[in-house]
């Protein structure tokens, strides 16, 4: 067992991750649901993005998961969407991947 899944068995919590696919014959982007760990922090800050303006992150997530903006995270049945995504240098071992979320939906 690594530090990350000591940790993460210790601290995190079970949620879904929704990644998003490639579109379906329809056009819409298909999604395919994994139950993943992650250590949830609840923080609202600004993200700074020059395409998008300033989306308001709600919380963040740290995971070893691939986790990638555009995809979601439920949570206690809340839905939350994928802001943005941040991988710091890993030079050994699992990286923890970095997830900030915007508002919740129903």
């Amino acid at each position: 067992m690594n530090l990350l899944s000591a940790y993460t068995s210790k601290a995190g919590e079970s949620v879904i991750w929704r990644s998003k696919g490639p579109a379906g014959d329809d056009g819409e982007p298909t999604y395919t649901n994994t139950t993943i760990v992650v250590i949830w922090i609840d923080e609202s800050k600004k993200i700074w993005n020059s395409r998008e303006g300033d989306p308001q992150q709600q919380a963040y997530i740290q995971t070893s998961s691939a986790v990638e903006k555009d995809d979601i995270i439920i949570k206690d049945g809340f839905s939350w969407p994928v802001i943005s995504t941040h991988v710091p240098p890993c030079f050994d071992g699992e990286p923890l991947r970095t997830a900030s979320l915007g508002q919740k939906m129903i």
